[in-house]
């Protein structure tokens, strides 16, 4: 399983990386500078709000679906029917409490004519996601790699030939972009409804309503993580706006600026999840021992995630400025921080979702309150003192606390055994890259230098301590993935 997990990361990082930079900066960036501020302010303004009431759409349905369906080969069939009425119902709670909500707000008639939009889109994504859930269940990891791209693929296609052969006279708008993403991820639905059908071969249609209330017991404990970790995760913006009524949407830009850049690393490591979720839950069925499975993919992420908060809190001076010209030492020290958190959260997209495909659902849902509590309470007592500085202390310890507090849990529920020597080897690997990054400094290297001489060193050092064993490689490259 090692090998397959190693093949299959190594194809979904590539494929996305390959992909998504390209409409980040390409496309998206793009738009926004033809838009204007106005009108993509507008349009970024409704996109978060169609973003606050998500969590509705899936409630939970899409982990306990690859959840349960990797461990059942008859789940899929048996239950897919039930699973699609419970999601077509959710979708028009979810369009009901956003456009409710909507009137309340100050959109104009533009505005609205995107919200609808975008609901459809957040919608057509949902149940792609639910599909996928389905394939990568099944195993087809690859296939569900593709799928996790396809969206974007097919969207910076469309918007390039709006940008370049305007056949309709102008030049891509908003709008435009908006339509494009619908007809994107429209496509990407029926693909996805093909290929997960034809992998499952059964399908039958009904509508029973006892069914879809089992389903909805069963899978109500993964709602509530999602919830629980989305407030704790989100929480800090909103209290940092209302807390400091002088300067309060000041900070709380400040803090975006750094948590944007935290959530675009989390990217990477939020693939591990997504391949290890369904993975876990084959081996834990087949009563396979996961300890192989866990540490290598743990001792990967903390390798990756120790490089990027390194070298992020040595070179912030150096490039946070190109990036945010009003960005001063205050903006950097809290941009330092919460890389160092990044590696904390790296290491709960492995341990948590090993507590997830184990059944461990009730003390996921108190170690994610406590989180929540802690977060709360630290935000209470230190962003009035500290104002956005103090949120990103309160994000540091309730993330440290959660990755401590879950590695504790599965190495005792699971009874792993601590290896001194591996943790010995990171911890050199660790010390070894600040000592890189402080000679870089001490000779004055420029950024574009220093990040390529540590980045060569992060990755000879990661072969010449054998963080991953040797006969790992040997194995892949014999079996492929």
């Amino acid at each position: 399983m090692r090998q397959k997990f190693l093949g299959n990361l190594i194809f979904l990082i590539l494929a996305n990386l390959l992909v998504k930079p390209f409409w980040i900066l390409g496309i998206d960036r793009y738009v926004q500078n033809h838009s204007g501020p106005m009108l993509y302010g507008a349009y970024f303004a409704v996109f978060n709000f169609t973003f606050l009431f998500h969590i509705v759409l899936d409630a939970g349905i899409n982990n306990f679906n690859n959840t349960e369906a990797s461990r059942d080969n008859n789940f899929i069939a048996a239950y897919a029917s039930a699973m699609l009425n419970i999601k077509v119902l959710f979708s028009l709670l979810y369009v009901a409490i956003t456009v409710g909500l909507a009137w309340f707000t100050a959109f104009d008639g533009l505005q609205y004519k995107m919200l609808y939009w975008l609901m459809l889109n957040l919608i057509l994504l949902n149940f792609v996601l639910y599909f996928r859930s389905n394939i990568a269940a099944m195993q087809r990891y690859r296939l569900d790699s593709m799928l996790s791209i396809t969206d974007r693929l097919l969207a910076i296609i469309f918007c390039s030939v709006l940008i370049y052969f305007h056949p309709w006279g102008r030049t891509i708008d908003v709008m435009h972009f908006i339509y494009a993403q619908t007809l994107a991820l429209l496509i990407t639905l029926l693909m996805a409804m093909v290929l997960s059908f034809s992998k499952s071969k059964v399908f039958n249609y009904s509508l029973d309503f006892s069914l879809m209330k089992k389903l909805l017991k069963r899978s109500y404990p993964f709602a509530i993580i999602g919830i629980l970790m989305t407030l704790y995760y989100r929480l800090d913006g909103v209290m940092i706006e209302q807390m400091l009524p002088i300067d309060g949407k000041e900070q709380a830009g400040i803090y975006a600026a750094s948590y944007r850049l935290f959530d675009a690393t989390n990217m990477i490591a939020y693939l591990f999840a997504t391949l290890l979720l369904p993975m876990f839950s084959v081996m834990i069925a087949k009563r396979e021992n996961v300890e192989d499975l866990t540490k290598t993919a743990a001792k990967l992420l903390f390798a990756g995630s120790v490089f990027v908060a390194i070298l992020s809190f040595f070179f912030a001076e150096q490039w946070m400025p190109l990036l945010y010209h009003q960005a001063y030492g205050y903006w950097i020290n809290i941009f330092k921080l919460l890389m160092i958190s990044f590696v904390a959260v790296s290491m709960t997209y492995v341990y948590g979702t090993l507590l997830t495909a184990g059944g461990h659902l009730k003390l996921f849902n108190i170690l994610a309150f406590l989180g929540l509590v802690i977060n709360f309470s630290l935000n209470l007592f230190l962003i009035p003192h500290y104002k956005a500085a103090g949120a990103t202390w309160a994000t540091l310890i309730t993330q440290f606390f959660i990755a401590g507090a879950q590695m504790y849990l599965v190495y005792r529920k699971y009874h792993f055994k601590v290896v001194v020597k591996d943790t010995f080897k990171l911890m050199s690997y660790t010390a070894l890259l600040i000592v890189f990054c402080i000679i870089c400094l001490h000779f004055h290297l420029p950024f574009i230098s220093a990040a390529v001489i540590i980045s060569l060193s992060a990755l000879v050092l990661f072969f010449v301590l054998k963080i991953i064993p040797l006969n790992a490689y040997q194995l892949f490259l014999k079996k492929g993935a």
